[in-house]
């Protein structure tokens, strides 16, 4: 009576994974009844990013000074003007635009608690929707009771046009206090008036 083999196991400089399939011990090479398939490892990763940025950079023209060569060969960093600076900035970033897009359009599925992509373009829909619909149902509101207010008083302050396009436009919002405000109300604070409070 012969025992069945129990797989995996090691076998020379290969590991056995099962009847006619072996993979090399390095992981590299498996085969699979007599065929033998080698791994792909792809390109080394950012390896792309990294040759667009080099070749956006490279489009941007220098104009080191006369001691950029003894500055370079100290190992001293080599300043730039600002417009090379900006120059090269947006070089670069028209590069990693690609990047940057994709960034945030997982930002924004994490803002919504989904990996789905759809499913993050249909909630920022969805949010937009609402907030105008919101918008448009307080502004009805508002429309509704000025004309109420005609309708039962004939009270028209500044002519009805006037007031009938105050109340089609969103109340001002009340954003908190000034920078002034808060400036005075930093003073307080370390100022000592305020010592004490929660």
């Amino acid at each position: 009576m012969t025992t069945q083999p129990h797989y995996p196991y090691a076998d020379g400089d290969i590991v056995v994974l099962g009847p006619q399939v072996f993979a090399s011990a390095d992981g590299e090479t498996i085969s699979w009844q007599g065929a033998n398939y080698r791994r792909d490892r792809g390109p080394e990763p950012g390896g792309d990013l990294r040759e667009r940025i080099t070749k956006a950079a490279r489009t941007v023209r220098l104009r080191p000074g006369p001691n950029a060569i003894a500055v370079a060969q100290r190992g001293e960093p080599i300043i730039l003007n600002m417009g090379e600076a900006d120059d090269l900035t947006s070089a670069v970033l028209a590069a990693i635009q690609p990047e940057l897009d994709r960034l945030a359009d997982y930002e924004n599925r994490i803002t919504w608690h989904t990996t789905c992509e759809s499913c993050a373009h249909v909630l920022d829909s969805a949010i937009r929707e609402t907030e105008r619909a919101e918008q448009a149902e307080a502004a009805i509101a508002r429309v509704r009771a000025l004309a109420e207010r005609w309708r039962y008083t004939g009270d028209r302050k500044e002519g009805p046009l006037a007031e009938l396009r105050a109340a089609l436009q969103p109340p001002a919002h009340d954003a908190g206090p000034s920078v002034a405000e808060a400036k005075a109300d930093d003073r307080r604070w370390w100022g000592g008036e305020k010592t004490g409070e929660q």
